[in-house]
């Protein structure tokens, strides 16, 4: 993979942002750096774009992201096979 490829896989803040407000609302940061085992002062530094977001990290977000869609989704079926 060339550097424009390796460029082009690196989330953008923007993206961040997204994904940590879906997996933990509002005050997402600090909540996400526990997850990926980083100091949020690390986060903040991504979000400011202090320093670049590893590209590593899109792979261990979207597994976030899909933990919580089935964790959801399980829990949306028990409730309705409640009554």
């Amino acid at each position: 993979m060339d550097n424009l490829d390796s460029e082009a896989s690196r989330m953008s803040p923007e993206e961040l942002k997204q994904a940590g407000e879906i997996l933990y609302g509002t005050q997402w940061q600090t909540e996400l750096a526990r997850a990926i085992d980083v100091d949020s002062s690390r986060v903040r530094q991504w979000m400011a774009e202090e320093r670049p977001i590893p590209i590593s990290l899109r792979s261990k977000i979207i597994l976030l992201l899909m933990e919580k869609s089935r964790k959801s989704v399980a829990y949306a079926d028990y409730l309705d096979h409640q009554f």
